[in-house]
């Protein structure tokens, strides 16, 4: 139910049920006015958080909170660096690597980056079903020992992902992965589960544009407050439901 109810509340969704409304009104009651104010709601949601200055700082107020890894000094008595998974699917025919969305590409490429610095750690990814295993085959492929990477397979989100790592772990010091506008969720969801991570964001999205035109309203700016939004809203649920 939360989960359904957030989606309702991401600003592309709204903009399209809006419209839809409206084209509803129009055909079955004729009702031209309420019509009219559907498309008005939905035209103004776009261009609210298609606008480039609103998503950008919706999405760069997250980003932002952790500074990227630059240097693993400290770090080396870690042994663990964990992974939270993105999307992930089986495509015969085609490379891994058109097998993991560019979320999980970036976390696995940072990843792979962190481990070849720190040569006792291993790395744990997290997710559910077949999504950890498609990365793992992909960490592989690019030349990881198989052995130096753990799986956990059993994790549908960021508070299920925290309580089975601390369940797998022995230590509670690990290098956390994930994306940047993510890793406020997750360092908090980390820390609630007892565990003391150290965050390595990547997958930033929210740089700044050179040209004023980049800030006109844009689908692809709807895709970043989409992902703030989503990100704020799972942030909210969780400090209700004492998960961060």
């Amino acid at each position: 139910m939360t989960e359904f109810i957030g989606n309702i509340l991401i600003p592309s969704n709204l903009i399209i049920i809006f419209f839809v409304v409206g084209i509803l009104l129009l055909i079955t009651r004729k009702r031209k006015r309420p019509a009219m104010i559907m498309f008005a709601l939905s035209a103004v949601i776009y261009f609210i958080f298609g606008t480039g200055i609103i998503a950008l700082w919706l999405l760069g107020t997250l980003e932002h909170r952790y500074k990227p890894l630059a240097s693993i000094e400290g770090l080396r008595e870690f042994k663990t660096i964990v992974i939270l998974a993105g999307h992930a699917e089986k495509r015969s025919g085609l490379p891994l690597s058109s097998e993991v969305n560019f979320a999980s590409a970036y976390r696995l490429i940072e990843g792979l980056r962190i481990i070849h610095q720190l040569p006792d750690t291993k790395i744990l990814i997290s997710g559910r079903d077949e999504v950890p295993g498609i990365m793992k085959d992909l960490l592989v492929s690019m030349g990881l020992p198989s052995q130096r990477i753990i799986i956990d397979n059993q994790s549908s989100n960021t508070h299920e992902s925290a309580v089975n790592v601390r369940q797998i772990l022995d230590q509670d010091d690990l290098i956390l992965v994930t994306s940047a506008g993510h890793m406020p969720r997750a360092m908090e969801t980390f820390r609630k589960a007892g565990m003391n991570p150290v965050p390595a964001p990547t997958n930033y999205m929210s740089v700044k544009e050179r040209r004023f035109i980049h800030y006109l309203p844009s689908p692809n700016h709807l895709v970043y407050a989409d992902l703030a939004v989503h990100e704020y809203l799972g942030m909210a649920w969780y400090r209700i439901a004492g998960r961060m």
